[in-house]
């Protein structure tokens, strides 16, 4: 079973779900500025500015996973499933955070 989900509502709907239902993990969600994820951080950084946007609202929806692979492809990347992942986790705990904070 999956531990989490690549979006913040998802996770959330997803640990609902479980029997017993469960409360997501979100302190442990973002990825940690260690060696073993150097890759991850450097291509989110990368592509963190790289989005979709909602016609009309202009609110950011998600990555631009397209953007994440292409920057993946250009620095070689040699586990891309792993680090697109912890991209993805990264992308939406800041996401979060940033909504929250806009109220």
């Amino acid at each position: 079973m999956e531990d989490y989900s690549p979006t913040c509502p998802g996770c959330t709907e997803m640990y609902a779900r479980r029997t017993p239902p469960g409360v997501p993990p979100c302190d442990t969600c973002r990825v940690e500025p260690i060696e073993e994820n150097a890759d991850a951080e450097l291509v989110y950084q990368m592509a963190k500015r790289q989005v979709r946007i909602a016609p009309g609202s202009g609110q950011i929806i998600d990555l631009d996973y397209s953007a994440v692979k292409a920057i993946m492809d250009i620095f070689s990347v040699p586990d891309q499933r792993s680090c697109f992942i912890k991209v993805a986790r990264s992308f939406h705990h800041m996401l979060a955070k940033r909504q929250s904070a806009e109220g």
